[in-house]
């Protein structure tokens, strides 16, 4: 009897100490994937906090994700994006060491899947002091067409589509060098940026949203456009009816008071 009680005050503490081990592994493995994700932010001029929100399983990279939060004040205003980013096992093991992380001449954003910087990136455009105004701009000259009346504008960003505006992303990594050369935060960088500019330069698009039921009218948006070019100006950029990953979303490129020929 006390032979079998001891073996199963044994498994118990073998148990607890398997636990606690479990335990300080986890914590260790959580902190070291932490400074991780703070230190390649912060390497590449993003300096906002980090903070874990959970792991998931990504089927493209048939890997696993980490999910976190990534979170910084511009001016008076505080934006908080969830991201996603695959984990690697030195992440895990090794503490994070910035000279091992990036070469210096190469270009941050294409050292890493777009995936970590997009909506980040997309955020701060959102809240561009730009925008609004620009917006209701467009609003106003594209509701002049005789298809787009009652239509409404909104300024997104082209890095969901590279294979259509490979450019924007040169646009993008210029203003992420130019936030180290300034020693400023990416975000503050962009926030500052004036938005026909970025549009100029494919780093984003006009997205006309027409109201229900007049998706169904058939027309061109090149003759609408051009209609309106020939009263008016319109910034120069490319122009959507839709999304860019819509196969079927109709744009256009102005350029220089045209239409650009060919896409």
């Amino acid at each position: 009897m006390k032979k079998n009680l001891k073996i199963d005050t044994d498994k118990r503490k073998s148990f607890m100490v398997l636990v606690c081990f479990l335990v300080v592994s986890s914590l260790f493995f959580y902190r070291n994937l932490e400074a991780h994700l703070k230190g390649f932010y912060a390497n590449r001029n993003f300096w906002g906090e980090i903070k874990i929100t959970g792991f998931s399983w990504a089927e493209e990279n048939w890997g696993i994700d980490v999910n976190y939060t990534y979170t910084e004040k511009i001016k008076d205003k505080t934006i908080s994006v969830p991201v996603k980013k695959s984990v690697r096992f030195k992440q895990l093991v090794m503490p994070y060491y910035d000279k091992m992380d990036i070469d210096k001449w190469r270009n941050p954003i294409y050292d890493e899947s777009m995936r970590v910087y997009a909506p980040i990136l997309e955020k701060a455009l959102e809240i561009n002091p730009e925008r609004t105004k620009l917006e209701q701009s467009l609003t106003r000259k594209l509701n002049q067409a005789s298809h787009l009346k009652g239509g409404t504008v909104k300024l997104r960003s082209t890095l969901s589509d590279q294979n259509r505006f490979g450019k924007g992303e040169l646009w993008y990594s210029d203003r992420m060098e130019d936030a180290v050369s300034n020693n400023h935060s990416i975000l503050e960088e962009l926030y500052n940026v004036p938005l026909n500019d970025a549009l100029s330069h494919g780093a984003v698009y006009v997205q006309i949203i027409l109201p229900e039921g007049r998706y169904g009218e058939h027309f061109y948006l090149s003759d609408q456009i051009q209609q309106l070019l020939e009263q008016l100006s319109l910034p120069d950029g490319a122009y959507v009816l839709g999304t860019i990953d819509e196969a079927d979303g109709d744009f256009v490129v102005v350029e220089q008071g045209k239409i650009r020929e060919g896409r």
